[in-house]
């Protein structure tokens, strides 16, 4: 197994290259920063260099974490999303579409929102649903095999990402809160990577798999604060929206990846990320 890691520099993708690292696993990293390391392969603007790199090591393996998040779009954000959730993705299935045999697809839940079909939440989930899309169109036409994996929120230790719950662990000052009766769903950051380690080991029969990675415990943002609240043992000041209404309900497309559940509470999770910022 030679395997290929998009978004290996990101939050998730660091802590899955260092496990990798641990299991002695053949592997590449493409990345957009310059690194004089083994193992990472620098991405040009054409990918003219990087693909002669790639096709050199021979992967047989693709795991696609690779994506541009942005919260809101704007005419300024959206051709980097497009370029980072559909355009950058295509580019290697063109590349390696006969020679790989397995590409795991990091995806997210809020492509849809009824839990039932497709119904983002944002644009930045549509972007996301499009690249499933074109992924389908390969797998049909070639002989690998998928695993879209449709991921919920994660959380851990030192995660540097503008997200709520981080905001939540550091900051003491008022915040804003669009609907405190939102639901949301956390996974901790090792639970995850057990998640993506079995995944890429499973011997996969199908040749389209469907799954989720989400926790056992959907909460309330308003829930969640409390619930910060009691563990930092300090007051969370917040100001909900009172107009809106309709309330989000975490609902999964699909059901949790096969042979795989999350370890790790929430309250224990909180616990963990609040002793490593001591």
């Amino acid at each position: 197994m030679r395997i290929l890691v998009t978004g290996g520099t990101g939050f998730i993708g660091k802590r899955l290259i260092t496990q990798f690292r641990e299991n002695n696993y053949k592997f590449v990293v493409l990345t957009r920063k310059k690194f004089k390391k083994k193992n990472f392969i620098y991405l040009d603007k054409n990918l003219k260099d990087a693909s002669k790199k790639i096709l050199r090591f021979k992967p047989t393996t693709i795991v696609h974490l690779a994506t541009n998040f942005q919260k809101n779009h704007n005419l300024d954000k959206i051709p980097d999303m497009i370029e980072g959730n559909i355009s950058f993705g295509s580019k290697i299935l063109e590349l390696l579409k006969d020679k790989i045999k397995l590409f795991i697809n990091i995806n997210s839940a809020y492509t849809s929102v009824n839990g039932k079909s497709y119904d983002p939440k944002d644009f930045y989930s549509s972007t996301k649903y499009g690249f499933e899309v074109i992924l389908n169109y390969f797998n049909k036409y070639y002989n690998f095999k998928v695993v879209n994996l449709l991921l919920a929120d994660t959380y851990g230790p030192n995660d540097k990402r503008i997200k709520l719950i981080n905001i939540l662990l550091k900051k003491n000052k008022s915040l804003k809160i669009n609907n405190p009766n939102d639901e949301v769903n956390y996974t901790y950051i090792d639970d995850v990577i057990e998640a993506l380690n079995l995944a890429v080991n499973h011997k996969w029969k199908k040749k389209w798999n469907n799954f989720s990675i989400f926790s056992n415990e959907s909460i309330k943002i308003g829930n969640l604060i409390k619930k910060i609240e009691k563990i930092k043992k300090n007051r969370i000041n917040f100001i909900g929206n009172k107009k809106i209404k309709k309330n989000f309900k975490f609902k999964p497309r699909y059901k949790k990846l096969i042979n795989w559940k999350n370890k790790t509470s929430l309250e224990k999770g909180i616990s963990l990320c609040l002793k490593s910022n001591i």
